[in-house]
């Protein structure tokens, strides 16, 4: 009895498991988001992160070139559904990075079609106060920089307008892809392509 049941449980584990070992680029089960984070020893490193969205960015003419399976096998991640109450489908991945942080890459196709990739460095929301980016930053803002300007892109700075112009990002661009990139001290906090 024993054998047989520990049989039919190693049968089950197989199961559940042969999803993620297919390989299959794409976007896997539709869990909740909260259910979609990694273990820090699986995840992507805030540099490989950036290289790689640098790389979706440099083989792609436009945002509507981001399918499901180029994201998912530019950053070598199985993509999930996002579902959220009363917003537009959205797919990506989210993954904790250390104690305090967590990355999260997300595609938002939009019902008026200006669809747009969304890359975050979070702060987990258990902590009160905000850690130095210095925790995930390993690739500089300026090192970013100098690489989209290898690739073929324009930077230029982004200005609120008022009294006193705030630098408030800055500007990637080049054919029909834009982006916008928000920093905290000279670290990339967020993109946003366009």
């Amino acid at each position: 009895m024993k054998h047989r049941l520990t049989a039919n449980l190693l049968c089950l584990l197989a199961a559940c498991s042969s999803v993620a070992e297919t390989g299959k680029p794409g976007i896997q089960s539709n869990r909740k988001e909260t259910q979609v984070m990694s273990d820090t020893e699986t995840a992507i490193t805030p540099k490989q992160l950036l290289t790689r969205l640098l790389k979706l960015m440099e083989t792609s003419d436009t945002v509507d070139d981001f399918t499901p399976e180029k994201i998912s096998k530019t950053f070598g991640v199985p993509l999930e559904k996002f579902f959220f109450d009363n917003a537009p489908p959205s797919y990506g991945f989210r993954q904790k990075i250390n104690s305090k942080w967590y990355q999260r890459i997300e595609f938002v196709k939009m019902p008026n079609g200006q669809n747009h990739l969304n890359l975050k460095f979070n702060l987990d929301n258990s902590f009160n106060t905000r850690p130095d980016m210095n925790d995930v930053c390993e690739m500089t803002a300026i090192d970013f920089f100098h690489k989209a300007k290898d690739i073929g892109f324009s930077v230029k700075p982004v200005r609120a307008l008022g009294r006193a112009p705030i630098l408030e990002g800055f500007a990637l661009e080049k054919g029909k892809l834009r982006a916008h990139i928000r920093l905290t001290s000279g670290c990339i906090e967020s993109i946003r392509i366009r």
